[in-house]
C-alpha cells in the first residue's frame, strides 16, 4: 500500500505483484484500514509506505502495531515519471508510492523513540523562543526609528540587561499610542525571556540524563559547540552508528555539492537544497566560531580561503568539524588541543 496522507483524509493505493489493485479514499483510522484489508484479502501480508511530512511518525507506530511493516520515505526519493509529474493528484501519488515499494526501490527513513521525539520538541520549542526574542527586540528597535529615537551604544547589543529594560520603560515615545505599544511589546518580550529561561533550565537537566549526559560532556569540548548545539546534535541524531562513515552522516546534514558530470565535463556547484534544517545553520555557526577560537581550525580556514571565498572556505571548516565531532562521538574522547594547535 501506498498512503498519500492528509489531516482529514487518506488516499490509499494497494499494488500486487506488478499490478495496481485499488485505490480508495478513507478516514483517517489505521484499525478501520486493517479491518477492510483484513476483510477483503484474508491471509494476507500487508505493507505500507508514506511520505514523511507533518503527520509526524505516529502513524507508522500505529501500523507497525496492527502487523503492517512500514516504511516512511523522503519525498525525494520517490521514482517519479514525467507524466505523474505534470498530472499530480492523491489517486496517482498514493499508487505511485505502492509501486515503488512494491518494487523494492524505496530507502526507509530513520524512526526515532517517542523518548527521543519529546526532547526534539524540547529543543525546538527553546530555538523557537529565542528566535521570538530576537523578533521582538527588533520590533522595540523599530518603534524607537520610527519616532527618532535610538538604543544608547552602551545597551546597543544583542544581550539587553536591567538598566536597559529600565530606560525603555521610562521612554516617552510622544503619545498615548506610542507609549502604550512600547510598554506592551516591553512586556511580551519580558514574558519570553522568562519562558526561555525556564526552557534552558529544562535542557540543561536533559543533559545530564544518563542517555546523553557522557555523550554531551565529550561533545561540549569541541570548539563552538555550547549547550544549545550540542544538545541539538544529540537528539536530532539520536544515535551514530547508523552512519556508516563520515560521507553518510554529511549527506545527512547536507555538506554535499551539487554536481553535474556529461562526458568529460564535470561541474561541482553549491550545496543541495536537500539539507537537515536545524543542524546545518548550528554546524556553520559552530564553524565560524571555531575558526575564532582554536588554532587549528583558523589556521585549516585560512589554508582553504586562499583558493576559495569566505563562504565555500567555511564549508570545508564545516565538514572538518563534523567529522572531529563524530570521531569524538564514536570512539568515547574528548577533543583536546595544546595552544599551538598540535593534537594531544
Amino acid at each position: 500500500m501506498g498512503i498519500d496522507v492528509h489531516k482529514k483524509s487518506w488516499q490509499i493505493g494497494t499494488y500486487f505483484l506488478g499490478t495496481n489493485l485499488k485505490s480508495f479514499q478513507m478516514n483517517p483510522d489505521s484499525g478501520k484500514l486493517k479491518s477492510y484489508l483484513d476483510k477483503r484479502y484474508p491471509g494476507a501480508n500487508f505493507f505500507s509506505c508514506y511520505e514523511a511530512g507533518f503527520s509526524g511518525n505516529w502513524l507508522h507506530r500505529e501500523l507497525v502495531d496492527l502487523g503492517i511493516e512500514n516504511l516512511i520515505v523522503h519525498a525525494n526519493d520517490v521514482p517519479t515519471t514525467g507524466k505523474e509529474k505534470d498530472r499530480k493528484s492523491d489517486p496517482i501519488d498514493c499508487r505511485k508510492l505502492a509501486r515503488a515499494l512494491g518494487c523494492g526501490l524505496l530507502k526507509a527513513n530513520y524512526v526515532p523513540s517517542i523518548e527521543q521525539e519529546g526532547d526534539r520538541q524540547l529543543l525546538r520549542c527553546w530555538r523557537s523562543t529565542l528566535k521570538d526574542i530576537r523578533r521582538m527586540k527588533h520590533r522595540i528597535k523599530s518603534q524607537l526609528l520610527v519616532t527618532g529615537k535610538n538604543l544608547p551604544a552602551e545597551w546597543d547589543k544583542s544581550y539587553w540587561n536591567k538598566d536597559l529594560f529600565s530606560w525603555l520603560d521610562q521612554l516617552d515615545m510622544g503619545s498615548f499610542g506610542g507609549n502604550f505599544a512600547l510598554k506592551k511589546n516591553l512586556e511580551r518580550l519580558q514574558l519570553r525571556i522568562s519562558k526561555e529561561k525556564e526552557m534552558k533550565a529544562a535542557v540543561l537537566a536533559l543533559s545530564s540524563e544518563e542517555r546523553y549526559s557522557n555523550n554531551f560532556k565529550r561533545i561540549k569540548t569541541l570548539p563552538g559547540f555550547g549547550l544549545n548545539i550540542s544538545m541539538n546534535f544529540l537528539v536530532e541524531l539520536g544515535d551514530m552508528n547508523r552512519f556508516k562513515n563520515l560521507d553518510k552522516l554529511c549527506s545527512y546534514i547536507g555538506l554535499v555539492p551539487s554536481t553535474h558530470s556529461s562526458g568529460a565535463k564535470e561541474r561541482v556547484g553549491e550545496l543541495t537544497g536537500r539539507t537537515h534544517k536545524i543542524l546545518l545553520p548550528l554546524l556553520i555557526q559552530a564553524s565560524w566560531v571555531a575558526t575564532r577560537s582554536s588554532p587549528e581550525f583558523r589556521k585549516y580556514f585560512y589554508h582553504q580561503k586562499e583558493s576559495r571565498k569566505d563562504n565555500p572556505a567555511i564549508i570545508k571548516v564545516a565538514r572538518k568539524l563534523l567529522g572531529v565531532m563524530r570521531a569524538v562521538w564514536m570512539n568515547q574522547t574528548e577533543y583536546t588541543f595544546t595552544r599551538n594547535g598540535d593534537k594531544t
